[in-house]
């Protein structure tokens, strides 16, 4: 394969410009949000101007992944090519408003937050660097000398040849002689309609901003909140609570595409669910002043804390560093596993202490041509099946298991190389039955 292709451009946009800054930072004592030294953006007003964005961009045979340096280095744009449509949000304008720590909150693509979410810099220039690897994969790095804690921190973008997915390593360094106290969230936007489904293996929720209120997941008083037309009218952020797979993502049942996120368990715990509610006059205006195609987007996030409102503690002289990858799915149905090699769906078709039949689909975010599917059992002796995966296309198979398939018997899907590396697990889980407003969760 062409090695990935890296280009440095600028880009011409409207700007819903909310400057000036206020030229007087906000002290501690005078407000709830610490984000001295830093300004708050001056104006509830916007004016429209146009500038230019310094917009450099990794490009294989499978994604175009634009990066706008001079909006925080938020991935900007990342492009299916098999499919003809963007994986994120994209907004051909840029449009700020008042939220987040430091009132610039900017919609479209993943925002990487900073020392805080929705950081004070997230709609502001950062340093920028690239970088051309022996292997055909390049680089986009966005780093910066954060000025609250005074701490390090920098995230490199990487696209690889042959792989349809974007890989993110995050590094963040703490090099003073005190404790500095930090959030980080990935935070990928995307648009949403009635038959958009947001995908995390989860039981339990806790509300943000009020983490003491518990929602069960998915279902909640009769409604399935992981459907955005179920969402009650009001704004809706859930912090996902007892997660015990690495992965989450969202699924347009119309479309046939959706998204995956991966990432340890042990560096990133927490997640993100997050909509403006359903209320369509409310909706009209957010797709309005928000979107430069007059659309509704919601968000899923990824985080080192599980509640976004705490701060994580990074002693002096260290410092931390995780990989998380994105990538499109398509073709599968609603998936219900995904790792580093690809997302897939399993279905239980027939079950019966005879045997029972499992349907598998799965997409690879690379070419594993010669991956084989193992489904293993108690009591029951493993069974194995070629599952070729590519990133072009999903892979369908069928097989029967002797006896009956279930948690309780700790069946798994293991999609693997012939070298034993693990692209794809999947462990049969029982469904939530929880349907409640509060509950304690074990």
């Amino acid at each position: 394969m062409d090695n990935v292709k890296l280009t440095r451009r600028t880009v011409k946009m409207r700007d819903f410009s909310q400057l000036p800054l206020n030229p007087h930072p906000v002290f501690p004592q005078w407000s709830t949000w610490d984000v001295y030294p830093h300004q708050y953006y001056g104006s509830m007003r916007k004016y429209v101007i146009e500038r230019e964005y310094l917009m450099p961009s990794l490009e294989n045979d499978f994604l175009r992944v634009e990066v706008n340096a001079d909006i925080g280095g938020r991935v900007w744009r990342v492009h299916d090519k098999a499919a003809d449509r963007d994986m994120c949000n994209f907004n051909s304008e840029v449009h700020t408003y008042n939220a987040g720590f430091g009132l610039n909150y900017t919609s479209g693509g993943i925002e990487c937050n900073y020392p805080l979410a929705h950081s004070p810099t997230t709609s502001r220039q950062r340093e920028l660097s690239t970088a051309e690897h022996e292997d055909g994969s390049a680089s986009i790095i966005i780093s910066e000398y954060e000025r609250i804690w005074r701490t390090r921190w920098s995230v490199t973008y990487t696209l690889f040849p042959d792989r349809s997915c974007l890989q993110m390593r995050v590094r963040i360094y703490n090099r003073s002689r005190h404790d500095s106290r930090y959030m980080y969230w990935g935070n990928c936007g995307f648009v949403l309609n009635d038959d958009t489904q947001y995908l995390f293996p989860d039981y339990g929720a806790a509300m943000h901003g009020e983490e003491h209120r518990i929602f069960s997941w998915p279902m909640w008083q009769h409604r399935d909140l992981s459907y955005y037309r179920e969402v009650p009218p009001e704004m809706l952020g859930l912090y996902m609570l007892d997660t015990r797979d690495p992965w989450f993502g969202y699924w347009d049942h119309g479309a046939g595409f959706g998204l995956a996120h991966y990432a340890d368990l042990t560096d990133l715990p927490g997640r993100k669910h997050w909509t403006w509610g359903t209320h369509p006059g409310q909706a009209a205006v957010r797709a309005r002043t928000h979107h430069s195609s007059g659309q509704v987007f919601g968000e899923i996030q990824s985080g080192r804390i599980v509640i976004q409102e705490h701060k994580d503690l990074m002693p002096p002289e260290t410092e931390h560093e995780w990989t998380e990858m994105w990538f499109p799915v398509r073709d599968t149905g609603a998936f219900n596993s995904a790792r580093p090699g690809g997302a897939m769906r399993t279905e239980v078709l027939t079950a019966s202490p005879d045997g029972t039949k499992i349907r598998v689909s799965a997409m690879g975010n690379g070419f594993f041509p010669e991956a084989t599917l193992t489904v293993t059992s108690d009591g029951a002796k493993p069974v194995t099946k070629p599952l070729p995966l590519q990133p072009t296309s999903a892979t369908e198979a069928a097989l029967t298991v002797k006896g009956l398939a279930s948690p309780e018997r700790h069946t798994t899907l293991t999609v693997s190389n012939p070298d034993g590396e693990v692209l794809i697990r999947h462990r049969l889980r029982p469904p939530s039955t929880r349907d409640c407003w509060r509950e304690v969760v074990d």
